[in-house]
């Protein structure tokens, strides 16, 4: 009676980090904890920004990477007072509280 009703064996998914097989349905390889699903979710992240870049770069014909690039070479302008401002008042010394007797 037993041979007719054989279990059907799991389906085993083979972990593309240590090439070990673990039953379909975990999250996680149990040996090494590679989360195929994440890098998935990371990678379909990180191919959708780079469109959205292309895209802008198309549109306003600039590319980002190569302004941040210009703005990090170029040293740093020291500021001055802006314009219409009254510059600020040094203050002296403050005065000397009395001190109160309790």
């Amino acid at each position: 009676m037993r041979a007719d009703f054989a279990m059907p064996l799991p389906k085993s998914i083979l972990c593309t980090s240590c090439k070990k097989t673990y039953p379909e349905g975990w999250k996680r390889c149990p040996y090494c904890g590679h989360d195929e699903l994440r890098i998935r979710q990371v990678r379909q992240a990180q191919r959708y920004m780079e469109k959205k870049v292309r895209e802008f770069e198309q549109r306003t014909g600039k590319s980002v990477r190569k302004d941040r690039d210009d703005r990090q070479q170029q040293p740093q302008k020291q500021r001055g007072p802006r314009p219409g401002q009254q510059p600020q008042k040094q203050r002296g010394p403050r005065p000397e509280r009395p001190q109160q007797q309790q």
